[in-house]
């Protein structure tokens, strides 16, 4: 664990005690004793205010006080990655157009795969989870010098950030993709486990059904329920079901018009045995109009 960049605990091995300010300026505004004996006890202080202990990680009240502006830093450039419209990017760089013209108008994976075929929608795929892992480590990295419950918030919080951003992008006007495989990026950070169970099974939705947004959200449900069993069972802290709850329903929300369309029957499908059984054509494109829905 490392403090303000400076100070790592590490060092107590060798000192028993050792106190730092922080931040490291004239006018610090935080004071961070730190003590190992039979293990760490760190002790922070407030400027003007009594002392305060914390043990294990545990990250009172007072402390979140010192790392708001850690967890706004993190906010913002977990944002700003998880709004990189890669689709958008890609569509424009291998074919010279704009997906969010054609097919559903959104700019994830199974729009790239209509539009662009399947070289785009692979590329678009990762390029997406990567945003989600991304905002997880920069959680992980901005926060780990606050102890480990800060940077459990951090990584939630990076999750999240890159999971709206590639929601809601700000580059292009609020509309972006569906958040499935941004959240499967930060997931397989936070609980490897949960993202690699629930996988398989949209996977094999998705190809029985030939609907992507039949998977995405049986794949979320899924998630939902083992990332819930494996918090009961200890294999990661309880904190990350706060990511599971809040992606997982960001998931559904923004698939509420797939899922009217499905209780219709009239959810479009995704032509997988057609494209699997043809060269990709010269221009890939899906000519439907896009649909604002």
């Amino acid at each position: 664990m490392r403090i303000d960049g400076l100070f790592s605990v590490d060092s107590c091995h060798a000192e028993p005690q050792r106190s730092i300010s922080w931040p490291a300026t004239r006018r610090p505004f935080a004071e961070f004793i730190l003590e190992r004996s039979e293990g760490l006890r760190v002790t922070v202080r407030l400027v003007g205010t009594p002392a305060l202990t914390t043990l294990g990680g545990h990250l009172p009240k007072e402390v979140f006080a010192v790392v708001w502006p850690a967890y706004l830093v993190t906010t913002a450039i977990a944002y700003l990655i998880g709004a990189i419209p890669v689709g958008l990017v890609l569509g424009k760089l291998l074919k010279g157009v704009d997906i969010r013209e054609h097919g559903s108008g959104r700019t994830g994976a199974t729009n790239a795969l209509r539009t662009l075929g399947w070289c785009g929608a692979i590329a678009t795929l990762l390029g997406d989870i990567a945003k989600g892992t991304a905002g997880v480590l920069i959680g992980r990295l901005v926060l780990s010098g606050f102890g480990v419950e800060a940077a459990h918030y951090g990584e939630i919080i990076g999750g999240l950030a890159a999971v709206v951003g590639h929601n809601w992008p700000i580059y292009i006007g609020g509309r972006g993709g569906r958040g499935v495989a941004t959240t499967l990026g930060a997931a397989l950070v936070l609980s490897p486990l949960s993202a690699l169970l629930a996988l398989p099974l949209a996977l094999a939705m998705i190809a029985i059904s030939d609907m992507a947004s039949l998977g995405s959200l049986l794949g979320t449900i899924a998630g939902l329920l083992v990332f819930g069993l494996l918090s009961v069972l200890g294999y990661h802290t309880p904190v990350y079901a706060i990511f599971a709850l809040l992606g997982g329903g960001m998931i559904i929300f923004q698939h509420r018009d797939n899922i009217q369309r499905l209780l219709r029957g009239e959810e479009r499908k995704l032509g997988l045995r057609s494209r699997l059984g043809r060269p990709t054509q010269a221009s890939g494109l899906d000519e439907r109009p896009a649909t604002r829905d």
